[in-house]
């Protein structure tokens, strides 16, 4: 019997010492310090999850119950549970009687639902249901107040998206701001997960990759990277290089100059190899936030001359601050992921989601979060949308550098390509 019980406590001792329970804070650095919410995807489980900035991520082998997450620092608006599995509550404010609008939209924009109510001064609730797997953004708004949210709907079927009222639980005349239910917020962590961590402050937004093996703080260095159209980049920093973690989608030149777009096939095919011109793959606008637009090598150098330098020191299309790639930039990025061979999986998303299956090696523990937004071949015509992604550098050999991801590859592919045709642009931040 003693040594039977020997055994249950060590047993129990060797569980505890297995068991993952890390408490992860966040700060940020740089253009601010403030981190308004956090994004945090496990790239190992397929999951995700927002926190609030100020808010802690407990990351826990058992997860007893998800903890709501709340987008607006004031508590004005709770959602609840966060991510989603069939429906969440949410709760809000209004200050005074009033008509208020909710809308629920995708990430690119489309309003999945919009409904309008009179609601009288107080505290309501809300249930949202039939969201398909994704993340959302929540509008609630009236002439006095503008709430914004996200959802994180992790359901694995898409039902018939609803908002029903469920009622009023605060009709007194003193309105007293809502309590946070909690400041930690829990996430199912094994050993060896890696996660994906994007801080948002205003239009500030940075990627940090992780396997957290203890608690510790996260801090994300805030770097401003926005064009002259007024888009704000989400950047990454790998190595000693900063790069932008989405593709480029301006359509002026830092100037003010406009880059001429060009759409039809038979325009595109007249283009030579000294043409500045710009699109969007298969002139679709809505394809404009996912994978920003296709330029000509010399849209993208903005008509500079080559430059194989580390840095290039070519603006090109590039927001001020930030430069156009050159040849040695891309092979230090390659060659920082572990080489050809393995590089392109480390930078591609993971998943199928917009990738063809099978997506071979999809780690994206670089943070560079590549997308197959495809190219324009130099007949105008718009191919390999979700098979692969290609990058013009500030390099030319006769034809122009440029590197190229692919579905079914792990590999960071190097080749050289007509100047007239059309391909996506990542720039870095100069030094």
């Amino acid at each position: 019997m003693k040594r039977l019980l020997i055994v249950l406590v060590l047993v129990a001792l060797t569980t505890n010492a297995h068991s993952q329970d890390y408490l992860i804070s966040f700060e940020g650095s740089g253009d601010t310090t403030i981190v308004d919410s956090v994004l945090v995807q496990n790239l190992t489980q397929g999951t995700s999850l927002i926190v609030d900035g100020n808010d802690q991520l407990r990351l826990v082998e058992n997860v007893t119950g998800i903890n709501p997450v709340r987008d607006n620092k004031d508590n004005i608006l709770c959602i609840y549970p966060n991510p989603v599995k069939e429906y969440c509550t949410v709760k809000f404010e209004t200050p005074r009687s009033d008509f208020i609008a909710i809308e629920v939209s995708d990430i690119l924009g489309k309003k999945i639902l919009q409904e309008s109510k009179y609601f009288e001064k107080g505290t309501h609730l809300l249930q949202i249901s039939g969201l398909g797997s994704g993340v959302y953004n929540l509008n609630v708004k009236s002439s006095g107040f503008n709430y914004t949210g996200k959802i994180v709907s992790q359901s694995n079927t898409r039902g018939s998206a609803q908002i029903s009222y469920t009622g009023q639980i605060d009709k007194t005349s003193g309105l007293t701001r809502l309590k946070s239910e909690n400041t930690e917020v829990q996430m199912q962590y094994d050993s060896g997960d890696r996660l994906t961590l994007t801080g948002i402050s205003g239009n500030y937004s940075t990627v940090v990759v992780d396997i957290p093996t203890e608690s510790k703080t996260i801090s994300f260095n805030f770097i401003s990277c926005a064009d002259k159209d007024g888009n704000n980049y989400t950047i990454v920093e790998t190595g000693t290089q900063t790069w932008m973690a989405e593709n480029l989608k301006t359509t002026h030149f830092a100037n003010g100059v406009e880059i001429p777009l060009v759409e039809s096939n038979s325009s595109w095919n007249d283009l030579s190899y000294t043409s500045i011109a710009y699109c969007y793959y298969d002139n679709l606008s809505s394809n404009k936030n996912t994978y920003g637009a296709i330029y000509t090598w010399n849209a993208a150098m903005n008509g500079a001359a080559s430059s194989g330098n580390n840095p290039s020191g070519v603006q090109g299309v590039c927001p001020t601050g930030w430069h156009l790639p050159g040849d040695a930039e891309w092979k230090e990025l390659v060659d920082y992921l572990g080489g050809v061979s393995v590089a392109g999986g480390k930078m591609k998303e993971v998943g199928t989601t917009l990738w063809d299956s099978p997506n071979n090696g999809a780690t994206n523990e670089s943070g560079f979060t590549a997308l197959p937004g495809g190219y324009r071949n130099t007949n105008g015509n718009c191919i390999m949308l979700g098979n692969s992604a290609w990058f013009w550098s500030a390099t030319r050999d006769g034809l122009a550098i440029c590197y190229g991801l692919k579905y079914d590859l792990t590999d960071a592919e190097r080749i050289t390509y007509n100047r007239s045709g059309g391909f996506s642009v990542r720039c870095v931040k100069d030094k």
